[in-house]
């Protein structure tokens, strides 16, 4: 059956399924960027799980084809009145990912249902709240850069219906609300009055901003009166990234941050918690006041004191009672901060369960990945071949960077068998390191099987950061591949980085031509003045007919539309399909 494979901007794989079918099987196009609209009469819905997937150890995954997940920005919240926490995810720019709980109270489980929740715009954060007190949850998310939407809910607690009411907000003085790009504010209801004021935490001092609920617009949409630039005179400081804090090498810092209120310890009050670019942790700042006088100040720069969290910073805290025992878990989206880690674009969606009591928490770190999908990093290139010859398409991942290579500093090939068949694919992780090849800093991996020898085996190219190619030719036979590295400058071509190879016979000689992407975002067309057997590829243009997508430009040649000609289909970094 046909096959298309396309460049992953994010993490991992989406799959998209056709009606469409060839003669010999379902048409799969397993693609993760945005699919533009073609004319051909078919289309493709997005699916999850549409077959099973098992890791390394046997164990399916959950939900394998999310696409995986680079900075979540995440909020538990029962958005349909079943008294079960749903989860809601903005990682991708300004959209709303929705994955509806379908388990027990007790026992949650997570079915995605939308990338694209009511179609709303999130820009890089959201916050669900009650601000008018109608019983359901209305929705305040940034307008880019540092302004504040809200979403009015004109429906009810099962179903609700957002509508944009303001794509400003504005306070009492009609003057624009700034919520400082990259930072995140929290509502809470502080001094107990029944109304949720708004805080925001500054990158320019460290400080936070407070304003007051005051009233209401006549269509409904929230006064909030500015309170004060120094909230509880806090100014957070915090080290760089995974270093210590408050040394001579390494000054104190503030910067992009998120604030999340809860009352942690049960004493009817709100704690602070405060997720800063310059922190690997998550700092408390525990209210030792009352509602009528807050006291709030930082009891514990690492949190939770006993098993903190530790990334390369710019934590998100929320907190949820999941497991429906009546007390507040702890869930942090890792948005990455001064002390960047390629394996915080895969663990970045931590589970602490609360294991103690609602006044005395404990928490115990249940996963770093709650959603649990096929995460390998990011920019990962995918490749669909059957290369044991047995009549279905096993599957090949390869990583920018491969979180489990020494310091993460090269690629690697996965494989994933198919262990099912051609109508019934079912895939398995059989190896994270296929033939072995992870030169140290050698990364972007794009892989090409062919017979490139004309011996009916599979060979393989393997596309480079450096913009070369290497070659490894199949020295067994079409069931049991043996691949050996021949050259790791195939053909002395050199396009310059990220070389993205695809072969087409593309002028219907009998013979397979060479297609490159590359980062600038051309192509690069080699064509094959060679035969089958002894390939020759000669450069004939560095601008395939104007081609240019952006950045990593990614080709694949298929017939899209059955009329026995090869279309071109080329992936880009951040410009869809």
């Amino acid at each position: 059956g046909k096959s298309v494979s396309l460049h992953a901007p994010r993490s991992t794989l989406h799959v998209f399924h056709s009606a469409f079918r060839t003669p010999h099987s379902a048409f799969l196009l397993l693609v993760v960027l945005t699919l533009s609209a073609f004319s051909q009469p078919f289309t493709f819905q997005r699916q999850i799980a549409p077959f099973p997937v098992q890791d390394l150890a046997g164990d399916l995954y959950a939900l394998p084809f999310t696409g995986g997940m680079n900075r979540p920005v995440l909020q538990l919240v029962d958005i349909d009145g079943d008294e079960a926490p749903d989860l809601f995810v903005q990682d991708r720019a300004s959209l709303l990912t929705f994955f509806r709980n379908t388990g027990t109270p007790q026992a949650y489980e997570f079915e995605w249902v939308t990338d694209q929740y009511a179609d709303l715009e999130v820009g890089d954060w959201f916050k669900f709240a009650d601000v008018d007190g109608d019983n359901d949850l209305d929705l305040f998310a940034e307008k880019p850069f540092g302004s504040i939407r809200y979403y009015r809910n004109d429906g009810d607690a099962q179903n609700p219906a957002f509508v944009l009411a303001r794509d400003e907000l504005r306070d009492a003085a009609n003057q624009p609300i700034n919520a400082d790009d990259l930072s995140i504010p929290d509502w809470a209801d502080l001094d107990c009055d029944g109304d949720l004021e708004l805080f925001l935490g500054r990158i320019l001092n460290g400080t936070v901003t407070m304003y007051d609920l005051t009233g209401f617009t006549p269509d409904n949409v929230p006064i909030y009166t500015f309170v004060t630039d120094t909230f509880q005179s806090l100014t957070i400081l915090t080290g760089g990234g995974d270093r210590p804090a408050g040394n001579a090498a390494n000054p104190q810092l503030h910067g992009a941050n998120s604030l999340s209120f809860a009352d942690i310890d049960n004493d009817q009050d709100n704690d602070l918690f405060w997720g800063d670019f310059f922190a690997n942790s998550v700092l408390f700042l525990e209210n030792s006041g009352s509602c009528a006088t807050p006291d709030i100040a930082i009891a514990f720069e690492q949190y939770p004191p006993n098993a903190p969290v530790l990334t390369g910073g710019y934590n998100v805290p929320r907190f949820a009672d999941i497991d429906s025992d009546g007390d507040q878990d702890m869930f942090v989206g890792v948005l990455g901060g001064a002390g960047s880690r390629i394996i915080d674009l895969a663990e970045n969606l931590y589970f602490y369960e609360n294991t103690g009591s609602p006044s005395q928490p404990t928490f115990t770190l249940s996963t770093r990945q709650l959603i649990n999908s096929i995460d390998v990093g990011r920019n990962s290139i995918i490749r669909l071949v059957d290369i044991d010859s047995d009549g279905d398409l096993d599957l090949f991942l390869a990583p920018q960077e491969d979180l489990a290579s020494p310091n993460h500093s090269n690629s690697r090939l996965h494989y994933y068998q198919n262990i099912g068949g051609a109508a019934n694919p079912q895939f398995k992780l059989v190896n994270t390191n296929y033939l072995q090849y992870d030169k140290q800093y050698d990364t972007n991996y794009a892989p090409a099987f062919l017979d490139l020898d004309g011996d009916s085996d599979l060979d393989l190219i393997v596309g480079k950061y450096d913009g070369k190619l290497s070659y490894f030719r199949n020295d067994g036979d079409p069931q049991h591949p043996d691949l050996v590295l021949v050259s790791e400058n195939y053909g002395g071509i050199d396009i310059g980085n990220n070389s993205n190879p695809e072969f087409a016979d593309i002028d219907a000689d009998g013979d397979r031509d060479l297609f490159i992407g590359e980062y600038n975002g051309n192509l690069n067309f080699y064509r094959n003045t060679g035969t089958v057997a002894n390939p020759v590829f000669t450069l004939e243009s560095n601008d395939y007919f104007g081609i240019d997508v952006g950045d990593y430009s990614c080709p694949r040649f298929t017939d899209i539309d059955g009329d026995n000609d090869l279309d071109l289909l080329v992936g880009s970094d951040n410009q869809g399909i």
